[in-house]
């Protein structure tokens, strides 16, 4: 969930010129962030791992 919402903020900013929603203003690197944040979020609830998940 957070890394969709940095994705969205980040996106917003290209929307609107002068609208700072994050730190330092648009920058690929929140992009880059959101990727790792939401990757490892589906390493921590075991998504993809095979057998036994939080979801049985």
């Amino acid at each position: 969930m957070l890394g969709i919402l940095i994705v969205i903020l980040n996106d917003a900013m290209l929307m609107t010129e002068g609208l700072v929603l994050l730190p330092f203003g648009h920058r690929e690197l929140y992009m880059l962030l959101a990727l790792l944040v939401a990757g490892s979020s589906t390493w921590f609830l075991g998504l993809f791992d095979h057998g036994t998940t939080i979801y049985d």
